[in-house]
């Protein structure tokens, strides 16, 4: 507004005042009454009326029609000479919009004071035409809980209502229909679409006219989770040039691109990044692995969120072929204990399972069959043999392919073991005796080098035949020939047996005999075993004589133990006088003979004298015994008959202290006579007690002879023998 309207209209308004200022003697006219539509459209005509309905006699009537607040520009004006209401035929445009006001005023009579009706309110009607949408933020792309202001202009129109579509469907959200904006406080993925207005006005209570915008993009970016693979077919193992397709699916997320990895590398496949699925055609080996999706999306060209699935394996299966075995290392012998891999390789094929066999047996050792090495720790000799590899796949839980190596030797070598030694005494022609030392390990694999050493000095050198060795070394009878040992050597390691004296001593000295009886029951020996051995000589040798006739081995002759343990069998045809001899083993010039006994089914059944002196001993001992308890309990017998003398005195002078109770005395003398009867009947008893026990220990050495009996069956028949010398 400038400062010359300003100035304008409060000239006008105090015109209004003084115009308004009454004459105590002018005339006042009714206030004017005005009425019309209260809307039209732009363009047409509408009539208003305007009528006072008090007017003083011969008094014309000016109505003008001006619009509230705008009384300098002049609508309509109608005179009235004979009281009838003015009319205002009106041509509608767009500035006419507002409120109207009816001034009634004398015509050319300036003592008539002017009036003004109410108000009369008027809508212009426009038809409205492009309707548009803006966006604040103007980005298309928000977030989650974000907010947004949609807002619906027009070109033209006028008192229009607005109305809001999602995708051209009506919008879930609360609006004003008379405000031109849509706000949207917290987006969700359910808000994300096409929107548009449609702005439209009424004339009359019925649709004028309207208009719909163009449609705005409103894209609500959801963060990304689960993503997740499926197959198809949804099997993990294929066959090669058979086909799959994967598809990478979300359980939340919005706009979403996909990338897909092979083992965690980008796959070699071509993909559209929009879809959510890869189809390999043709698979081949190469095509193997974990698969993997990384489902993304991003925000105003940024990354917004990820979410990358787990892995899904295809197994392309392939026919295997060419299994061979290397060793490492590389040869094919081995000492025990030390360590072998065997590796199984194959030329062609996927997925393989390896079995290991020895001797195309399983093989003892725990191993991983998807790996395809086998190693032996420590070897031992049960590993020898020759080892093979079988390569396998499956397909669908079936054997698929699978393929046998060659043989690979393994040779486990034995360490040689401690060797025991031992020796023996042989005479040549010409009386000269020697020592055969043997030399002996129980396992060891060959060459194994035997050195003898006589006091820790080296005097023979022999390879092995069969683990052993034999050296020969001259000795002298009766003389310290001193200590040898045996030393076996291998490529890996020396050890020592225990050392050994090769002394020899001849027989000599007392030869003793002894006798052991076998008992078939406490009454009968029906066997006699004679054992003979010599004072001294390191290689007896015993024979055994029946009258002075040589005894073999028969049925009724048992020797054991180089003939120094003889059994007899006690029959008629063994009875007879028995001794033995002993001579050296390797030399039989000198024997020492035992003095003979006589050995028969009689004399064998005869009791031992120390049997006989131990039965008689202990029967004396239990007479004595028995004798000393008899004499005891007489003893004990006149005591207890003292006691009880003394104690009946006593009670006779008790009972006669009362002479005037003749019933009561007879009472006490009853008394007595019963305690006297208990008396014999305890003595009684006492002395069947002892007798009883006298009984019992007169039983146990009866016992205790026939154990002995059973126990005295060794005799020790000695003699200082003879020595014979040839």
């Amino acid at each position: 507004m400038t400062k010359m309207t300003f100035t304008f209209n409060l000239l006008l308004v105090l015109l209004g005042l003084c115009s308004m200022w009454q004459r105590t003697d002018g005339q006042a006219l009714g206030k004017p009454v005005i009425w019309g539509p209260s809307e039209g459209i732009v363009r047409t005509v509408e009539e208003f009326f305007c009528k006072v309905d008090e007017i003083p006699e011969d008094v014309s009537i000016v109505y003008q029609l001006f619009k509230e607040g705008d009384v300098r520009r002049l609508i309509g004006e109608y005179t009235s000479l004979s009281g009838e209401p003015g009319k205002f035929p009106v041509y509608v445009r767009s500035t006419f919009d507002g409120r109207y006001i009816c001034k009634a005023s004398g015509h050319n009579n300036a003592e008539v004071i002017p009036s003004y009706s109410d108000p009369l309110r008027f809508r212009v009607i426009e038809k409205i035409e492009g309707a548009h949408i803006t966006l604040d933020p103007p980005s298309e792309e928000f977030w989650e809980e974000e907010s947004v202001t949609l807002q619906c202009s027009v070109t033209r129109g006028t008192y229009v209502s607005y109305d809001w579509l999602l995708d051209k469907v009506a919008v879930q959200h609360h609006y004003n229909r008379s405000q031109n904006q849509l706000t949207i406080q917290s987006l969700s993925t359910s808000d994300s679409g096409r929107y548009s207005c449609v702005a439209s006005n009424q004339f009359n209570g019925t649709l004028f006219s309207s208009s719909t915008s163009d449609g705005k993009n409103v894209n609500v970016k959801e963060k990304i989770e689960g993503a997740h693979i499926t197959l198809d077919p949804p099997s993990e193992e294929f066959w090669e040039e058979e086909s799959v397709t994967l598809q990478c699916s979300v359980t939340k997320g919005t706009y979403v691109s996909y990338d897909w990895l092979l083992n965690n590398v980008p796959v070699r496949q071509h993909y559209n990044r929009s879809q959510n699925q890869l189809t390999i055609q043709s698979l081949s080996t190469s095509d193997s692995g974990r698969y993997s999706c990384v489902a993304s999306n991003q925000f105003n060209g940024t990354l917004f969120s990820n979410s990358t699935s787990d892995g899904k394996n295809v197994n392309v299966k392939e026919k295997i072929e060419g299994a061979h075995i290397t060793l490492d290392p590389p040869s094919e012998e081995f000492w025990e204990e030390e360590s072998v891999t065997l590796q199984c390789s194959v030329t062609k094929g996927t997925y393989v399972s390896y079995d290991w066999l020895l001797n195309n047996v399983p093989v003892r050792q725990h191993y991983n069959r998807s790996q395809n090495q086998l190693t032996i720790q420590s070897l031992s000799t049960s590993d020898s043999g020759r080892y093979s590899c079988v390569a396998s796949n499956q397909f669908n839980g079936t054997l698929f392919s699978n393929s046998t190596s060659d043989g690979k030797n393994v040779n486990v070598k034995e360490h040689v073991s401690e060797p025991k030694i031992s020796f023996e005494v042989v005479k040549d022609g010409e009386g000269i005796f020697s020592a055969i030392v043997k030399c002996q390990s129980e396992k060891g694999t060959s060459p194994i080098t035997f050195t003898l050493l006589r006091n820790n000095d080296s005097i023979a050198e022999e390879q092995d035949k069969d683990l052993q060795a034999k050296i020969v070394v001259p000795i002298q009878l009766d003389r310290n020939m001193g200590l040898v040992q045996c030393q076996a050597s291998d490529r890996t390691r020396t050890v020592s047996s225990k050392p050994v004296n090769i002394t020899v001593e001849s027989v000599g000295g007392a030869v003793t005999m002894k006798v052991n009886r076998t008992v078939v029951n406490i009454s009968e020996v029906w066997a006699v075993w004679l054992r003979c051995s010599v004072q001294r000589g390191t290689f007896p040798e015993y024979s055994w004589f029946l009258n002075n006739t040589r005894l073999e081995k028969q049925d009724l002759f048992l020797h054991q133990t180089n003939n120094a343990v003889f059994q007899v069998i006690l029959v008629p045809e063994t009875a007879g006088l028995y001794h033995c001899e002993a001579a050296n083993a390797f030399d039989n010039t000198t024997r020492v003979l035992s003095q003979k006994w006589l050995i028969n089914k009689e004399v064998m059944n005869r009791l031992p004298l120390s049997v006989t002196i131990l039965v008689f001993t202990s029967f004396f001992l239990l007479i004595v015994a028995v004798t000393a308890c008899c004499l005891y309990g007489v003893v004990l017998r006149k005591k207890k008959a003292r006691i009880y003398r003394v104690v009946k005195e006593e009670f006779t002078e008790m009972s006669s202290i009362d002479d005037g109770l003749l019933s009561e005395d007879e009472d006490d003398e009853l008394s007595v006579a019963v305690y006297e009867e208990d008396m014999d009947v305890v003595e009684a008893s006492r002395i069947e007690d002892s007798d009883e026990g006298e009984d019992e220990e007169s039983s146990i050495p009866d016992e205790e002879s026939d154990e002995e009996k059973n126990l005295l069956d060794e005799e020790t028949l000695e003699g200082a023998g003879t020595q014979e010398t040839e």
